[in-house]
């Protein structure tokens, strides 16, 4: 009976040793390599996204220097034609008047493309900081994600 006494606490103490062996880490490293390529995957989409905003940017602002230069073309195109109907002796003062009014309804327009090009750069820029921060709060949230998964899983 002694023996079979001794058997069963020396069963028990075994029983509570193994019990407090920690899990194997193999595990929690699957889980935690996991989580690392979900999170640098949300990174790399969160830097495509900005390069393509900072793209986008760009091709804005080319248009905007393209529409600008074509504006200051015709109106320099304006201003000639009406230096050179000033210029000429036999035009009247109704040929010079109307081509004033050329260069100054020239001037406007290209003050109306330079303001519309301008506000098509600014809404690229806002767009483009709209979206930088859209991807960052996406891979805080992801990184937030992989810390609570990986301490779970401790």
């Amino acid at each position: 009976m002694n023996k079979l006494i001794a058997t069963l606490i020396a069963s028990l103490f075994a029983s509570a040793a193994y019990a407090q062996v920690p899990v194997p880490a193999a595990l929690s490293e699957v889980e935690v390599k996991t989580e690392v390529k979900a999170e640098t995957r949300v990174e790399a989409e969160a830097a495509a996204a900005n390069m393509k905003a900072d793209a986008n940017v760009s091709a804005a602002q080319a248009a905007s220097a393209k529409a600008k230069a074509a504006a200051a073309a015709k109106t320099a195109t304006a201003k000639a034609k009406s230096q050179a109907t000033s210029a000429s002796a036999d035009a009247s003062m109704s040929d010079k008047a109307a081509a004033s009014a050329g260069v100054a309804a020239a001037h406007t327009l290209a003050g109306a493309v330079a303001v519309k090009a301008d506000a098509t750069v600014a809404k690229a820029k806002v767009d483009a900081s709209a979206g930088k921060a859209l991807g960052a709060i996406k891979t805080g949230a992801a990184k937030g994600n992989a810390e609570a998964k990986a301490d779970a899983a401790k």
